[in-house]
């Protein structure tokens, strides 16, 4: 079967090992680039890099990520997202653009005196995701996920690329912001914009799109803002580039799922759509148990190897404690399985349900952080991890609750889950 094939209904698989070589190469390069670039760069002077990259995570996850699973889904079932959706798309752009230049022009003065000009490239660097992430939410719910693949490597190895020349030309943090900025424009390399018209037009999902943000902001700040939150609390210079490092290090689980999810999320529609609540249940159960074993084997392995593994890739600058990586390791490994779950939910449109679980495990977190008598550094990590052990804890409870998925489906919606998907 080819991936032509699959616009036309069908299921395909020819393209899913391309685009899990892709997310591994895309966070593979990312590795390199944080490597290169800190090494080069030493940890003071990568702190506006630190802070801009986890500005531009939170932004994009938060806002573009719902917006990416809402094309995927509208695809999915044959709608055209751009067709009575564009007005969605243009106010969730503009809030992003919006968002990124109040977050540097807030964070970075500390750490910079380029704040203007690392404000354009933030600016430009959330108009070409806006447009990388409705790309492949198109794609994906065509079922082109070899072409997919295909571009998670392309952007990687243009950031890499760019990086390379600023490292060579001695272009300094400003140089890396503008390889930042390269990697996301590789979408219009591949079509997602051709193949065969869905005439259908959509409803613009704002109750889908706007439960989901809120869910989504919950659980990425939760992940993402470990820096921001270390700068809050007095940390130096040198601990937020460190706490960045360890985040970025030891979010591998969840990039691969941010990157794969996409291939998740067709087929549990489909479910959905044929009624099979009782095998998402069983379907959610088996994923619950496998992320809880997963966590505490990630924790072991971050707290046996973590700082080491931190000091053969970044050098002697970025080292954390034992205790930080494996609270990292396992709360990273605890959010990729709160991420898989959430798939269930999306597919039923019940992102309102979700939003309650992400919301959960932030006030775990900055109750926690904030009782901790520890340091900045193990504050926050700690707040993290019992944060998303609460959100893991709440998503698979109502996963498996038949008041969210009935025995025949999802059950009809209370509230404004009713409206989700509606315009």
């Amino acid at each position: 079967m080819n991936e032509s094939q699959s616009e036309n209904g069908a299921a395909p698989e020819q393209g899913t090992p391309m685009m899990v070589a892709g997310a591994m190469a895309g966070g593979l390069t990312a590795y390199l680039f944080h490597a290169l670039g800190g090494r080069g760069l030493g940890a003071d002077a990568y702190a506006p890099i630190g802070v801009m990259w986890t500005g531009a995570f939170i932004i994009i996850t938060v806002l573009y990520l719902p917006l990416e699973q809402w094309v995927t889904r509208e695809v999915t079932e044959r709608r055209n997202p751009l067709s009575g959706g564009l007005g969605l798309v243009l106010v969730v752009t503009g809030v992003a653009v919006a968002a990124a230049a109040v977050a540097t022009g807030w964070t970075l003065p500390p750490l910079t005196e380029q704040v203007v000009t690392h404000m354009w490239q933030m600016v430009l660097l959330i108009v070409g995701y806006g447009c990388f992430w409705i790309g492949k939410g198109v794609l994906q719910g065509r079922g082109r996920y070899g072409r997919v693949g295909w571009m998670l490597s392309a952007e990687g190895l243009v950031r890499l690329a760019v990086l390379g020349v600023v490292l060579a030309t001695g272009g300094g943090a400003v140089g890396l912001g503008w390889a930042m900025v390269a990697a996301p424009w590789v979408v219009f390399l591949f079509g997602f914009w051709r193949g065969r018209r869905l005439d259908h037009p959509s409803a613009a999902g704002r109750i889908f799109v706007q439960h989901y943000v809120v869910g989504a902001a919950a659980a990425h700040v939760l992940v993402a803002a470990a820096p921001l939150a270390v700068t809050y609390m007095g940390g130096t210079a040198a601990q937020v580039s460190m706490v960045f490092i360890v985040f970025v290090l030891f979010r591998a689980p969840l990039t691969l799922m941010y990157s794969l999810q996409g291939r998740v999320l067709p087929p549990l529609v489909r479910m959905v759509g044929r009624g099979e609540g009782e095998s998402l249940r069983k379907l959610g159960g088996r994923l619950w148990m496998g992320s809880l074993g997963l966590a505490s084997l990630a924790a072991l392995l971050g707290y046996l190897v973590g700082p080491e593994a931190v000091k053969l890739l970044m050098g002697s600058d970025f080292v954390p404690s034992s205790l930080v990586t494996a609270l990292v390791a396992g709360g990273t490994a605890m959010a990729a399985g709160v991420q898989l779950l959430a798939q269930i939910l999306v597919a039923g449109s019940r992102t309102g349900r979700l939003a309650t679980a992400w919301v959960s495990g932030l006030a775990a977190a900055g109750l926690v952080t904030w009782l901790s008598p520890s340091g900045p550094v193990v504050a926050v990590a700690t707040g993290f991890c019992a944060g998303e052990a609460v959100a893991l804890l709440v998503v698979g409870r109502m996963v498996l609750s038949r008041s969210t998925l009935g025995p025949s489906g999802i059950t009809v919606p209370s509230g404004d889950d009713r409206n989700a998907g509606r315009g």
